[in-house]
């Protein structure tokens, strides 16, 4: 018997013909079932966040931001987020403190230096003066 059973699933799996045992037909539907539940589930995730998306592409900032460095303004708001929540609960102070006081001011001023902007240059000069004290 086991024999005969094992022939009749090996000739569903060859021919997806499910005649004969009610027990297998009915673990083939629910496994079908459940694959088509997990493409839908899918597929409506990734209509939400296309529609985020285009709805976020609406402000001129975001979509420059996009064209700029292709990446979607969803996932910079999750980066924002997860800033939001470190900043918040006191996370990673340092890390956070160093990227902000020092690293982007580092980055402005070279490119400022770069631009040969007077002006600029000053309160960048004012900026690591005030730093240093």
């Amino acid at each position: 018997m086991k024999k005969r059973t094992f022939n009749k699933e090996n000739n569903i799996r060859n021919t997806g013909n499910i005649t004969g045992n009610p027990s297998l037909i009915s673990s083939y539907k629910s496994h079908a079932n459940m694959t088509n539940r997990k493409q839908i589930k899918e597929l409506d995730e990734e209509h939400e966040e296309v529609d985020l998306n285009t709805k976020l592409m609406k402000y001129k900032e975001l979509e420059f931001f996009y064209q700029k460095t292709s990446i979607k303004p969803i996932y910079l708001g999750y980066v924002l987020v997860f800033f939001l929540v470190l900043i918040i609960f006191g996370i990673w102070d340092d890390l956070l403190t160093c990227i902000i006081g020092v690293l982007f001011p580092m980055y402005a001023s070279i490119k400022t230096i770069k631009s040969g902007e007077r002006d600029q240059i000053k309160q960048w000069l004012t900026y690591w003066y005030n730093f240093l004290f």
